[in-house]
């Protein structure tokens, strides 16, 4: 005979059992706040070497809801910090970021932006 302690208990495990298999899915859409961050600064990078941001773009927007105020303002802030330091780049400065936009950027820009020959703020 079931008592409806037991009963309860099973009915917890089935449900903890469902969204055990629900959430790893959930989780693989979301980046973590660290990439999110360096997706933020690829897209201010982008912007300041005038750039394509379309793909980029669309992926912070999609990312940014349920993340921490303070990631959300983080982000903001990198973003806008990278445009301006295309803006006040020397020339080295416009090679390391090129190489940055070409590297780790690629990812998050998409493969329809090419690198290779940005002017950045000459």
């Amino acid at each position: 005979m079931k008592t409806p302690g037991s009963m309860l208990l099973a009915a917890t495990l089935m449900g903890a059992a469902a969204l055990a298999v629900v959430t790893p899915a959930a989780a693989a859409d979301r980046i973590s706040d660290a990439a999110y961050m360096s997706a933020a600064r690829c897209a201010g990078l982008a912007e300041g070497a005038k750039l394509d941001t379309a793909s980029v773009t669309k992926l912070l927007d999609a990312q940014r809801g349920g993340r921490d105020f303070y990631i959300q303002d983080k982000a903001d802030e990198m973003r806008r910090e990278a445009a301006r330091s295309v803006q006040r780049a020397g020339e080295a400065g416009k090679q390391r970021l090129t190489a940055e936009l070409g590297g780790s950027c690629k990812a998050f820009l998409g493969s329809g932006t090419t690198v290779a020959n940005v002017a950045v703020a000459r």
